[in-house]
């Protein structure tokens, strides 16, 4: 487990502010750095000490952590608060923002049954809003490349919005991957070249075939039964199989963004974009790919 506690002070020491290694004393000195089960809150603590203001910290991709790791980071964090709130002159960041593809509450089933609780003690119960980021809407997407064309110059053919919004239908990170793929790798930072469809097209092709991050995060999820089990019956067509299957299930993978459709009613459902619904079918018979292969 301490390495998974090594990567979360790796991370605070490259990206804090001020920079840890910028400090007047050495935080690799400190005792507590050989014990993984307290040192990211007495880091965190030392670091509010050091500030003359307070602290927000963002945590992306705190959903990768899993059993042990989890419960230890989120301990921590309870116990800062718990501390601060106890003693006024222990400090601790004011905000914490735990940034992933999912509610971290959904990750109690891993730890624990679902019929056990351990009530208000629980790890999960440090969190006090769960937000959800929406996917953008056509006039979103156009908002947002305008601001690129503001600063730069650079504009976007009309159908350039076109493709944009057919292939990602507004996914946040689908939207700003298609741009940086075509900005930065095919056009290489050169704003005089207008961005049309066909670089969307084209960017779509790389994002698919290069078996992307989000492919990977993609393969994780459709491991979970409660999510396959929802998946598996939409892409073969045979939703009337949905009809045993619990309806916050099939919410749930909604909200997950895989899916779009009325959980009520299953003909409704689909792949959430053409991209990811192309992700999907790849990661689904990605076995049966390798065997062929061979």
């Amino acid at each position: 487990m301490g390495w998974a506690v090594n990567l979360i002070i790796g991370g605070l020491a490259d990206s804090a502010v001020p920079r840890l290694s910028d400090l007047p004393f050495q935080f690799s000195d400190r005792p507590y750095m050989s014990m993984p089960e307290i040192k990211v809150r007495c880091l965190l603590r030392d670091l509010c000490n050091t500030l003359d203001r307070e602290l927000v910290v963002f945590f992306d991709e705190a959903d990768c952590l899993h059993e042990g790791p989890l419960i230890m980071f989120l301990s921590q964090l309870r116990d800062g608060y718990i501390d601060r709130y106890q003693f006024t002159e222990t400090r601790f960041p004011i905000s914490l923002a735990l940034v992933g593809l999912r509610n971290i509450r959904d990750y109690r089933h891993k730890v624990r049954a679902e019929n056990e609780s351990a009530g208000l003690a629980s790890h999960f119960n440090i969190i006090e809003k769960s937000l959800t980021l929406a996917d953008f809407t056509n006039e979103e997407i156009r908002s947002l490349y305008g601001q690129h064309t503001e600063e730069t110059g650079q504009i976007f053919e009309a159908d350039a919005f076109d493709r944009a919004w057919y292939w990602t239908e507004g996914q946040p990170w689908l939207v700003n991957a298609l741009a940086k793929d075509i900005i930065s790798k095919q056009m290489k930072i050169d704003y005089s070249r207008p961005v049309t469809g066909n670089d969307f097209d084209l960017a779509t092709q790389n994002l698919i075939l290069i078996n992307p991050t989000q492919y990977d995060s993609l393969l994780e999820r459709l491991k979970e039964p409660r999510i396959r089990g929802v998946i598996v019956p939409v892409v073969n067509g045979e939703e009337s199989l949905l009809k045993d299957i619990p309806v916050n299930d099939i919410r749930y993978v909604i909200e997950l963004g895989l899916l779009k459709g009325n959980p009520q009613v299953t003909e409704s459902l689909r792949a959430s974009n053409p991209i990811y619904g192309e992700l999907i079918v790849r990661a689904l018979t990605e076995n049966l790919q390798q065997k062929s292969s061979r």
